[in-house]
């Protein structure tokens, strides 16, 4: 009759584990060998495919979005525009795209920390040899100390999924990112002669008073009454109307006519009272009176460094129209030109380029392991019981009772040393114990570091706000760039170099948060571990094993941690990596004069821009030429349409803070949770595991396919002490002060 096939295979594992007791136990110097004679489909080798058919689609995604931009819309200066139009909505497509970028990146970064966790994970024999020299390994959970005692290959492949993580934090962000386009305009208080006489002079009625600095103004009039006779200006209340340019970027509307009631001004002949320029020299980073340009301070008429135009003064005039005279005139209704939305959303090749290579090996790479693991790794605790229970490890006999702690503490270097016996004692002991003091130092310290600064820019940005006013952060939006939330440093604003560097400035807190995050899910790890250790001395259960399972055994996808605890964890890490690229972002912002022409460098031009003219006499204004202009600050000539800063969202910054503490209040929530008194605390000590797989007749063959469950197989017996260990028999618990060997 044929023997059973889980019987086959498991006598099959013990002819495989007693022809290795007698080889001497070198690190192989393949990098990679076959896993159970290929692919198995089967435990974490499901989980490694699984996280290389992941990897592959993100490739996918993003290769088929990069290419389809490039045949429909093709690339000027290594940017596509992916969408021009209205700002909201460009504003609500950059962030559902963000959104959806880290979901994408979450997914390639959990990816890339699993199969760095199965490369990480020593094989029996390199635990034999570490335990030989007097070291211990880590079983079952992300180890950077095990990469010093396993092959040298599967440490050089740790390390490139590593680095190959760099490139999506720093770039996957802003590979997409918003232009705000921003129209110059002008605002100009007239009387009803304005509009209804046949002709005007424009240069008598003062806009050609400054045709040197100003030369186009006069076609702003003309361009305006144009508009006016085809019916096509926007009539606005003037509730409406300062609603509508108390904003800090105006991109839907340009040019103003504010016109005065007939009580004010009656005249037969036209008039102009005054007109106002408002070029947005604010984006630029010029300094007014030595403070920051309030982007619609004319509204107010009366706004300084001290007392600016906030939005609590533009509703108090709304609330008081009689009080609002810009240029010193009333106004009975105002005519705007409307004008179509001018934002866009960008892909920027060479970054996404960036972003598929670092994609690309790790795509690779992980379909390479996905097919060829390393010598059988112990990737659990499962793993590991059932190779200790099948072949013991003779330099931890005698040590059933030995906690994580003993072994480091006294017994390191000296594991065929221990005492003849120790005395059980059950203590419930705290989950953050099975985590060492370093991890949790390095753990807070980054942790804490993190969250303060996010404190302080939160508190120093709102101080700098206009009118410092906290209640009114909310109405900044999520991601969205406004004047007071630029920030102006001495980054270069333009070009490659501008781009790289503003690029490198505002994503590096992802780096910081993924190794906050990489972090976290060790110490995760680790008092997971603890628990499916300490659950041994109360349940009888089948091993979870990473390899076939035998018997009773079973064959889970996950290393350690549970999904219920391993998706929201991943979920929390998706929200903060997106919270984060909302609230320090990059921003491009393209402007437009008041005739609508795009500022940019075309082959020269009559555009002039001096920053010290400016500030002393407010001089600024475009050529006849519009088309090719040169945009000059302190004296240096832009060469392009475009400025390059960061900005940043204190609703963003908000929801980081606040996301934060509940991740760190459910960090606390389970470290102070305590384990049941029934085992020695190990952790993921390859020592504690294998000392606590001696069985009392070392000749017994353990079915390591059957449920196994830790606990007393010899009590005491007067002065010879007793003996614990896993076991397919029946175990009881230690007995409070008895002694154990």
């Amino acid at each position: 009759m044929d023997q059973d096939p889980d019987r086959k295979a498991l006598l099959a594992f013990d002819a495989i584990e007693e022809e290795s007791q007698n080889t001497d136990y070198k690190t192989s110097s393949r990098p990679i060998r076959p896993w159970l004679d290929g692919f198995s489909g089967r435990g974490s080798q499901w989980g490694v495919a699984a996280c290389a058919s992941s990897a592959g689609v993100v490739l996918l995604i993003n290769f088929i979005t990069t290419v389809s931009l490039a045949g429909s819309k093709g690339f000027a200066d290594g940017s596509s525009t992916i969408f021009r139009g209205d700002c909201s909505k460009a504003q609500t497509y950059s962030t559902v795209t963000h959104l959806f970028i880290n979901i994408f990146s979450t997914v390639l970064l959990s990816s890339s920390n699993y199969c760095m966790q199965c490369l990480s994970a020593p094989t029996r024999q390199e635990v034999d040899e570490a335990h030989r020299r007097g070291k211990i390994l880590d079983i079952g959970v992300p180890s950077v100390r095990n990469l010093f005692s396993i092959s040298i290959w599967r440490s050089i492949f740790w390390a490139i999924l590593c680095l190959s993580s760099v490139p999506l934090h720093v770039f996957y962000n802003s590979a997409i990112y918003s232009s705000t386009g921003v129209n110059d305009y002008v605002a100009i208080s007239v009387n009803e002669a304005f509009l209804t006489l046949p002709s005007v002079n424009l240069t008598e009625l003062g806009l050609g008073v400054f045709a040197e600095q100003f030369g186009n103004f006069t076609e702003v009039g003309k361009r305006m009454r144009s508009l006016y006779s085809a019916g096509e200006l926007d009539r606005l209340e003037p509730r409406e109307c300062i609603g509508a340019y108390a904003v800090d970027y105006i991109s839907d509307r340009r040019n103003l006519l504010m016109v005065a009631p007939t009580s004010f001004d009656n005249s037969s002949e036209s008039k102009i009272h005054g007109f106002i320029v408002n070029d947005n020299a604010q984006i630029d980073g010029q300094l007014s009176a030595g403070c920051d340009l309030d982007p619609y301070a004319w509204i107010c008429g009366n706004s300084t460094c001290d007392q600016p135009c906030t939005s609590r003064n533009v509703t108090a005039l709304q609330n008081n129209l009689e009080d609002w005279k810009p240029q010193f005139a009333p106004v009975d209704y105002c005519l705007s030109e409307k004008t179509p939305g001018k934002c866009e959303l960008n892909l920027n090749l060479y970054l996404m380029i960036a972003v598929m290579i670092a994609n690309l090996f790790k795509t690779v790479l992980m379909t390479a392991l996905a097919f060829w693991l390393m010598d059988a790794p112990l990737l659990n605790l499962g793993d590991a019981i059932s190779s200790f229970l099948s072949r013991a490890d003779p330099m931890t006999n005698g040590a059933c009772l030995f906690s994580r702690a003993q072994f480091r503490a006294g017994l390191d270097h000296d594991y065929g040393n221990h005492p003849d016996s120790a005395e059980w004692r059950s203590r419930r002991i705290f989950w953050h114990r099975t985590v060492g003091g370093l991890q949790w130092t390095v753990f807070f310290a980054l942790y804490t570091l993190a969250v303060a600064v996010c404190i302080f820019l939160l508190v120093f940005g709102i101080a700098h706000l206009r009118g410092g006013d906290v209640s009114s952060i909310w109405d900044y939006g999520l991601g969205a760039a406004h004047t007071e939330t630029l920030i102006y440093w001495q980054i270069p604003s333009v070009g490659a170099k501008g781009l790289i560097e503003n690029v490198l400035v505002s994503n590096s807190p992802q780096i910081v948060l993924s190794f906050i995050y990489f972090t976290f899910n060790a110490i995760l790890t680790r008092m997971l571990a603890g628990r499916e250790w300490n659950e041994f001395a109360y349940i009888r259960k089948g091993l979870r094993v990473s390899t076939r399972a035998l018997g009773s055994q079973r064959t889970t996808y996950f290393l350690q941690v549970p999904y219920r605890y391993g998706f929201p964890l991943l979920g929390l890490s998706a929200l903060l990596h997106w919270l984060l690229s909302q609230s320090i972002f990059l921003v491009a912002v393209n402007r437009f004069n008041p005739l609508g022409d795009k500022l940019d460098l075309a082959g020269g031009g009559t555009w002039s821009y001096d920053s010290e003219t400016q500030l002393d006499s407010g001089e600024f204004g475009w050529g006849a030429d519009a088309s090719n202009v040169c945009l000059r600050t302190d004296n240096i000539c832009i060469d392009t349409p475009t400025h390059l800063t960061c900005s940043w969202s204190p609703v963003a910054v908000v929801c980081v803070i606040i996301v934060a503490a509940v991740c760190l209040t459910y960090c606390g929530v389970l470290a102070f949770r305590r384990y049941k008194p029934g085992m020695p605390l190990a952790g993921s000590s390859s020592a504690v595991i294998a000392a606590a797989c001696h069985a009392w007749d070392e000749k017994t063959k353990i079915d390591i396919g059957a449920p196994v469950q830790w606990g007393v197989q010899r009590r005491p017996q007067g002065s010879v002490p007793g003996h614990c260990s896993f076991s397919a028999e029946s175990v009881e618990m230690p007995e409070e002060g008895s002694y154990y060997r």
